[in-house]
């Protein structure tokens, strides 16, 4: 059991503001993406699983804006917002319980989401089980295996919501760009190009 705390204490990688990161699905294994649809060209925010989808990344903000946190490891009961680089829409809470995506984070708290941790650390650890709330709506980002009628190239997509918590409302943070907290050009300096100056 020591072994295995001190493993995590090793490996665990906190997720940062400004960190890129897939969203999965802790017991669906789905991914939130978000693509155009080619019918109407409006986008659709849904989960899938793979082959990869590019809309699969979303960057992890603050939800008050501040910059002063970027890089800054994300703490358990934070207000985040989580926005898509690809497409630059926001994950965004519609009509109480539907998921949509807005091209600006909501005034009205639609847009933000508390990181609620599963365990009880003092930051959001990438690979642990979160759960997203929204205190405007008092729901949770929800994926579950109701597909969407829509289909593309054999994939499965599958509805994204807002409900009561469930085990279809626990996350994680898998693959990604994780950043830290260490100034730029300390990391370039230990970069092997850096060493070449």
């Amino acid at each position: 059991m020591f072994l295995f705390h001190l493993f995590n204490l090793i490996t665990a990688r906190p997720v940062t503001y400004g960190s890129a990161v897939q969203l999965k699905g802790l017991f669906t294994k789905n991914r939130i993406t978000i693509m155009i649809n080619p019918e109407n060209s409006l986008p659709l925010l849904f989960t899938s699983r793979p082959p990869y989808k590019d809309g699969w990344y979303w960057v992890v903000e603050p939800a008050n804006e501040s910059l002063e946190v970027m890089r800054k490891p994300v703490g358990c009961g934070d207000f985040i917002t989580l926005h898509n680089p690809l497409l630059s829409f926001f994950v965004s809470v519609h009509d109480e319980e539907y998921i949509a995506p807005t091209k600006f984070a909501v005034d009205d708290g639609a847009s933000q989401w508390q990181v609620i941790c599963d365990k009880k650390y003092d930051n959001w650890e990438a690979d642990d089980g979160v759960q997203f709330y929204n205190e405007a709506n008092k729901c949770f980002l929800h994926s579950a295996f109701e597909q969407i009628p829509f289909h593309e190239d054999e994939v499965q997509f599958y509805y994204l919501n807002c409900t009561k918590s469930s085990k279809h409302t626990h996350w994680r943070a898998a693959e990604g760009i994780y950043l830290n907290d260490e100034p730029v050009s300390e990391m370039y300096t230990k970069s092997p190009k850096g060493n070449e100056l």
